[in-house]
């Protein structure tokens, strides 16, 4: 390489490579879902229109074509561009279900490499052991491997047992792709700080069961309601979106399970538990403004997602 770049070029990729490799891959983790939930929360200051048109999937994204028709020809040219784009790439709601197949298969691929001392393995648990401080036990990190495999597994089955047929609405293929990503990292993120606290896990695995089984139940109710009905039973007579609000509450119980000695949680998985609570409680907004809109707001009168705070 020295032969084909300047020496300036060669010192600056070389001291960018040591730069990069003396933070350790769960601090990267960290940084990748702060970004993105800043993201998130950037594109809600954004007039309602065009957070619309990013933000609005399903049914939420359902209008008729009237008044439709109407709303767009009100559109500033910043709204038309943006509608023009998100109108590229629009995939099938049912789609959805393709996260928890990435999440199992995440979860899968690193247990096959645990099991053959895999190359991919080896590198990045070398990189974190050599740049960062104590790590998570091995028992914690198989506490958290199966966690994260269980809740992947079950919304696998939830998204083709529960999904109703012949549905027609549809997601911007950018919001699927972001999916995939995030459960990509969460299938690294549950074990890279087990790379190296022995914690009564007991009321984090408790918490767990109780976030997993309540999301379970409002799946199974939303599924068995007539096409863009209003929910009404348990969680939901107190949240517009009680699903989200145990999704959150989930990942978080895996974060104080998974917490390195000497600390509370997991840094790494409180990330994507702040990722994950940006991103849905932006979209819990819109489920509310839209079932208001629908009901009014006198019939929905709820928390968007988390109980006394939003």
């Amino acid at each position: 390489m020295n032969d084909i770049l300047p020496a300036p070029v060669v010192s600056s990729l070389t001291w960018v490579w040591a730069l990069a490799f003396s933070v350790p891959p769960a601090e990267w983790l960290q940084l990748l879902y702060l970004v993105e939930a800043a993201l998130i929360l950037g594109l809600t200051i954004l007039p309602e229109k065009v957070k619309g048109y990013l933000l609005a999937y399903g049914a939420r994204a359902s209008k008729t074509e009237r008044t439709k028709g109407e709303e767009e020809d009100q559109d500033d040219w910043f709204a038309k561009l943006i509608r023009l784009v998100t109108s590229w790439g629009q995939i099938p709601h049912s789609w959805f279900g393709g996260f928890y197949a990435v999440s199992v298969a995440g979860s899968v691929f690193w247990l096959v490499q645990y099991l053959v001392d895999g190359s991919v393995l080896h590198f990045l648990t070398s990189w974190q052991v050599a740049a960062s401080g104590p790590g998570m036990e091995p028992g914690q990190v198989v506490l958290l491997w199966s966690m994260m495999f269980l809740q992947g597994y079950r919304r696998l089955l939830e998204s083709y047992l529960l999904v109703k047929p012949g549905s027609k609405s549809t997601m911007w293929i950018v919001h699927w792709l972001v999916g995939h990503v995030y459960y990509i990292m969460l299938s690294l993120t549950v074990w890279i700080e087990g790379s190296g606290k022995i914690l009564d896990t007991v009321i984090a695995t408790l918490v767990y069961l109780f976030a997993a089984t309540s999301q379970f139940q409002c799946h199974r109710h939303l599924a068995g309601l007539k096409k863009y009905s209003l929910p009404t039973s348990g969680a939901f007579r107190f949240l517009m979106c009680p699903h989200y609000f145990f999704e959150c509450l989930l990942y978080l119980a895996m974060a104080v399970a998974g917490a390195p000695k000497g600390a509370l949680c997991n840094r790494t998985l409180l990330c994507s538990v702040l990722f994950a609570g940006c991103n849905l409680g932006v979209t819990a907004g819109v489920t509310g403004k839209w079932y208001k809109e629908k009901f009014g707001a006198d019939t929905v009168k709820r928390w968007n997602m988390i109980p006394l705070v939003y």
